[in-house]
C-alpha cells in the first residue's frame, strides 16, 4: 500500500510539473507543438526587459521570451527623420499623429532597399517629380539587389529635413521616406517597457526563444484621447 501511494504521488507530481512547464511559456499544448517546428508570432506590449529576456503582454496573458541571441531587430519607422551628421533617427510614437518624437542613435553609413510590387509601380516612381519610398528597409549593412524591381542605394543627406539623396549604381536621385519603412541593425537594448512589439519565437528546451523582432515606441494618450 505504501509503495502504491508513493507511485501515485510521484505520478501526480509529474503531471503537475508538465502542466507547470506548459503554463510557464504562456502557450497552449498545440501552440507549443507548432513552435517546436516553426516560428510563432506574438504581438503585444513590452512590460519588462532584462538582459536576456523580455516579458510581453498580448492583452490576454504574458510571455517570457529569451532574447540573448536574437537574429534580427527592426524598428518600425513612423515619419522618420534621419540626421546623418548627428547619427540619429527620430520617429513619431505609435498612436500619435504629431508632437514629441523618440530618438535613437544609429551608425552610418546607411543603405536603403525598396522593392516595388510590380513594374507599373516602379515606372510611376521613376516618372514622379516627388519620389517617395514606401515599404523600404534601412540597414547599417550594404544591401544587395535581388531583382529588377529592387531599388538599392546609400542614404545621404538631401536638400531638406525630409528629403534625402539616394546614391545608386546608376547615379543619384532625391527621395522622400514614406510609410511602412523599417530600420534594421539596432541592438535589442533599444527596446523599452511600453514599446509595441511583434516577435517571432520558437520553443527551445521549454523556453520561448526570439528569432526576429519588430518594435515601435508607443505614445501616451492625453485625457481627451482616452
Amino acid at each position: 500500500m505504501i509503495n502504491i501511494s508513493a507511485n501515485r504521488f510521484a505520478s501526480a507530481a509529474l503531471v503537475a510539473a508538465v502542466v507547470f512547464c506548459t503554463c510557464a511559456t504562456g502557450f497552449s499544448q498545440s501552440q507549443e507543438k507548432q513552435a517546436k517546428s516553426k516560428t510563432v508570432k506574438i504581438k503585444g506590449k513590452v512590460v519588462d526587459r532584462k538582459k536576456y529576456n523580455l516579458v510581453i503582454d498580448d492583452g490576454k496573458q504574458k510571455y517570457k521570451v529569451v532574447i540573448a541571441n536574437v537574429g534580427q531587430v527592426m524598428l518600425k519607422l513612423n515619419r522618420p527623420l534621419f540626421d546623418l551628421e548627428k547619427k540619429t533617427v527620430s520617429v513619431v510614437p505609435e498612436g500619435m499623429m504629431k508632437g514629441s518624437r523618440v530618438t535613437y542613435p544609429i551608425t552610418t553609413p546607411l543603405f536603403v532597399k525598396n522593392t516595388f510590387a510590380h513594374q507599373r509601380q516602379l515606372d510611376r516612381f521613376t516618372a514622379a517629380e516627388e519620389k517617395r519610398l514606401t515599404g523600404f528597409v534601412v540597414s547599417t549593412k550594404k544591401l544587395s539587389k535581388a531583382g529588377r524591381l529592387d531599388l538599392v542605394g546609400e542614404l545621404k543627406t538631401g536638400s531638406g529635413p525630409r528629403e534625402y539623396s539616394l546614391e545608386t549604381d546608376s547615379g543619384k536621385q532625391n527621395v522622400m521616406l514614406g510609410p511602412g519603412g523599417q530600420l534594421s541593425g539596432l541592438p535589442v537594448t533599444r527596446i523599452q517597457p511600453g514599446d509595441s512589439i511583434e516577435i517571432n519565437v520558437m520553443l527551445v528546451d521549454n523556453a520561448l526563444v526570439a528569432q526576429s523582432i519588430k518594435f515601435q515606441p508607443v505614445g501616451k494618450k492625453s485625457e481627451s484621447q482616452k
